[in-house]
């Protein structure tokens, strides 16, 4: 199983708002989404899409494939919000947990909007993944 977190001081506008809170998150129903910035939302950063590798083969979501490009769909299984909750890092206010199949490979992604302030982006192969490496092709 393989994790990656990042932590950003951020909401998500559909379902929170709070005063404290400076950057926004909007994510549509393909799982991809967008931060802004401020009561202006000036655009910080998006998703861009969203890609993986395994067992050599390169899947992208259908909205981020390249015109002659050698890869497969990744497909969106399902989009899903839970909350409230607790871990370890706090209370949970709120939970967007977006599956994908890389192929037979599942590949889940997970926004957690906590308490105080932050937000958790977490990547999570249920079953491991294999041959991942790009080498020289992309």
């Amino acid at each position: 199983v393989a994790l990656f977190l990042l932590l950003f001081p951020l909401h998500l506008p559909t379902t929170f708002a709070s005063d404290r809170r400076w950057l926004n998150a909007k994510i549509d129903p393909s799982g991809e989404f967008e931060i802004f910035m401020g009561e202006e939302r000036r655009p910080w950063f998006s998703s861009n899409g969203v890609m993986v590798r395994n067992n050599g083969v390169l899947y992208r979501t259908a909205s981020n494939r390249r015109e002659g490009e050698d890869s497969q769909v990744l497909e969106l299984k399902s989009l899903e919000q839970t909350g409230p909750g607790w871990d370890a890092l706090g209370a949970i206010e709120k939970e967007v947990s977006i599956s994908y199949a890389a192929g037979s490979m599942p590949f889940v992604t997970k926004i957690r909007q906590y308490q105080e302030g932050f937000i958790v982006f977490e990547q999570v192969f249920p079953e491991g993944a294999s041959n991942t490496s790009a080498q020289d092709h992309d």
